[in-house]
């Protein structure tokens, strides 16, 4: 339920159709009122005062740079070229892990996030030679996936000290006043800014409540009942299931460039999880 929900935020993004600032902005300010609304519920000491204030303000940071990132990249490339870098996620938290947390990373790891990267580069590399706005959106989708990674950790740090829905509220609430100063460096007009239909408003309800909320909410929640490793190759299914998306309501087709990028990530991927499997 969590990686379907999750999935289907490339295609609400396609059907929108507005700025990429402004649907970040709507995205996160939305769903951190839901996280509000879940917590004072939940816990009403959601006010009170906690500890790591400057850890989790660079959470809020990188949680907008991400969205202001991996958003901007639909304008410039299809969805295949958005998500496909999605599959690079296990391996670097894994990475990440192994760098700052000291967890054990096996050869066959690194072997396996070798051939990631490749895939990811030759993807990236072969589409600017074909077209240099559809390389440029795989960049920007890339570089948006490795800050999400660092979000990640930053979750997995901070959401066993104040709870994932309490860090929830505070870093969606926070990415969404960075994500509006962004709209105001970048000088993007009010009226850009403003919903002005319905349909604006019922998609950005949609990414808010489904993708970010219902959706990270069920996968945090699967991890208490399925070994990570499960959770990990189940979140493979997101971008597959985003190009499934928008191939079927969308009728968008890979480049030949994000076919090979794809089998070739995929093959890493499984390179690693063989390792992984071995070794539990």
């Amino acid at each position: 339920m969590g990686v379907v929900s999750v999935s289907l935020s490339s295609l609400f993004i396609r059907l929108v159709g507005t700025a990429p600032l402004k649907i970040a902005f709507y995205r996160t300010l939305i769903a951190s009122s839901v996280y509000l609304l879940v917590n004072i519920i939940k816990d009403k000491k959601i006010f009170t005062k906690v500890n790591h204030n400057s850890e989790i303000i660079f959470s809020g940071f990188l949680l907008a740079l991400h969205f202001a990132l991996w958003i901007s990249a639909f304008e410039h490339t299809t969805v295949a070229g958005v998500v496909i870098p999605l599959l690079i996620q296990p391996i670097i938290i894994g990475l990440f892990s192994w760098l700052f947390f000291k967890e054990s990373i096996s050869k066959k790891s690194f072997i396996s996030l070798a051939v990631i990267s490749f895939g990811i580069l030759l993807m990236n590399l072969w589409d600017f030679r074909i077209t240099s706005s559809i390389g440029f959106g795989d960049l920007l989708s890339t570089v948006g996936t490795i800050v999400l990674c660092f979000y990640f950790l930053f979750a997995k740090k901070l959401g066993k000290k104040i709870g994932t829905l309490r860090f929830n509220f505070y870093t969606y609430s926070i990415a969404s006043m960075f994500l509006l100063a962004f709209s105001l460096i970048k000088k993007l007009p009010i009226k850009v800014m403003m919903i002005l239909s319905l349909k604006e408003l019922f998609f950005y309800i949609l990414l808010a409540v489904i993708c970010s909320f219902l959706g990270y909410t069920f996968i945090n929640l699967s991890f208490k009942h399925l070994k990570a490793i499960s959770v990990s190759v189940g979140l493979l299914g997101e971008p597959l299931l985003g190009m499934l998306w928008a191939g079927i309501f969308l009728g968008e087709k890979l480049t030949v460039p994000q076919f090979f990028g794809l089998v070739i990530t995929t093959t890493g991927i499984l390179i690693y999880f063989k390792s992984k499997s071995k070794i539990m």
